[in-house]
């Protein structure tokens, strides 16, 4: 049973302002446990965290080349929805747009150099944009087959022609870039002449198992491809892990090595063909992009 003035101070708390004494062991006890929940958080990550050399060693698969003897024009708006391509449309079978949202600008202007692009979005009910070689599909792109899902594999082979390469790919889906492309074949990969893809969550490169994936996704990309430009996307932070800056969303243009030769680029990110995702911050700076 509680005691008279267990009751008394119980009715107190109850029906009065905190006192001193009450602020002040109610911040301690709050205090405490942030400082147990700190505590089983780093535990947690001191058990998967990855170094850095392992996540140098994995962005150095982004390390940006220079196509020899092809320009690089920018796709769609400037800002969010736009792209840095390799001007290298030529005999392209169909355009496969995953992600489009509100802005499908790059989309239409595929369309308008004459390349049929089937455009995937599950949350949204139609396309902003109209063109005879639009075709909208409100379908999830997923890594496996599933009711109301794509994978990249079926569109690639359903949709690709007799080229070895005439496939183009864009994807920004906020994150399911990370299983569909780890679970793609080379093969199915090979058959795109560019990808251009938003990687979401490298602040996540700090926890090794998201680590090992991003590792697998990009060195499997770099056997058929070459990374003809980066740009960050400002919507999102540049974060440091271990001391290595890199921003938390990239945009990512591969190209086909069985079209385009490359060779030692010099050049500096962001560049005159770039423009910030948020007009309203400035754009991230990448430098060389070099690890």
């Amino acid at each position: 049973m509680p005691s008279l003035s267990e009751k008394f101070h119980d009715l107190r708390r109850k029906t009065m302002p905190p006192s001193v004494n009450d602020i002040t062991w109610r911040h301690a006890e709050m205090t405490a446990r942030l400082d147990r929940v700190e505590k089983s958080v780093s535990r947690a990550l001191d058990l998967v965290a990855a170094s850095q050399p392992d996540i140098l060693a994995t962005l150095r698969w982004l390390r940006p080349m220079a196509p020899t003897g092809k320009r690089k024009i920018r796709v769609g708006d400037p800002g969010d929805g736009g792209y840095v391509c390799l001007d290298d449309f030529e005999g392209l079978a169909c355009g496969l747009s995953f992600g489009v949202n509100d802005n499908d600008t790059w989309d239409l202007e595929i369309a308008e150099r004459g390349v049929r692009v089937l455009q995937f979005d599950h949350t949204i009910e139609r396309a902003p944009s109209t063109h005879p070689l639009l075709e909208f599909h409100k379908t999830m792109i997923a890594a496996a087959p599933g009711e109301g899902c794509a994978t990249l594999p079926d569109l690639v082979r359903a949709n690709g022609g007799a080229g070895p390469h005439d496939v183009l790919l864009k994807c920004d889906i906020e994150g399911d870039e990370w299983p569909m492309l780890d679970a793609c074949p080379p093969d199915v990969l090979a058959r795109c002449a560019q990808i251009v893809c938003e990687f979401h969550d490298l602040q996540f490169l700090a926890l090794d198992p998201f680590r090992q994936r991003a590792h697998r996704v990009f060195e499997k990309l770099n056997r058929a491809f070459f990374v003809a430009h980066v740009h960050g996307n400002n919507c999102t932070p540049m974060v440091n892990i271990a001391n290595v800056p890199v921003p938390s969303t990239i945009e990512v243009t591969f190209v086909n090595r069985a079209r385009c030769a490359c060779e030692e680029s010099g050049e500096v990110f962001p560049t005159a063909l770039d423009a910030p995702n948020n007009a309203a911050w400035p754009d991230l700076f990448l430098g060389a992009f070099r690890f």
